[in-house]
């Protein structure tokens, strides 16, 4: 199998759920590893990450495909204004977080931004499994 660096997040998790083989799916993941990605995966599969969010889809305008101004690996860092127990999420007003979140998600590639969303409502993404992404990060997630 050729491995692929890719640059966007929703790139990189459709990559891995096409894989065939676990393996497959376990190399495309390593792969690609960044503190980004780990980051992400923790908050689909970690059940002790919460978010400071309404659940389901907030109003949004998508950004175009190929206009969209920024990316969801540079916007990683916007997650502690978004999770329940960080100090920035804590202090920051209910409606400035969410406003924040939209701003995120109107800023970022349309899949990603769909991404993201299933994160916070804790909708894993499909063909990659809670074991799959233990085995490719071993003690990224409780056991």
């Amino acid at each position: 199998m050729k491995l692929k660096k890719y640059s966007l997040v929703h790139e990189i998790f459709e990559a891995a759920a096409k894989g065939r083989l676990k393996s497959d799916k376990v190399e495309i993941l390593k792969y690609n590893d960044c503190v980004q990605i780990r980051d992400y995966l923790r908050c689909f599969y970690d059940d002790r990450v919460q978010f400071a969010l309404p659940e389901g889809t907030p109003p949004y305008t998508p950004a175009g495909e190929h206009t969209a101004p920024t990316n969801l690996m540079r916007k990683n860092k916007e997650l502690q204004y978004l999770v329940k127990g960080i100090p920035a999420c804590d202090r920051m007003p209910k409606m400035k977080r969410e406003q924040k979140f939209i701003e995120v998600l109107e800023g970022v590639h349309p899949k990603d931004a769909e991404l993201l969303i299933d994160m916070v409502n804790k909708n894993t993404p499909k063909g990659i499994s809670k074991e799959v992404v233990k085995e490719a990060f071993p003690g990224l997630l409780p056991d």
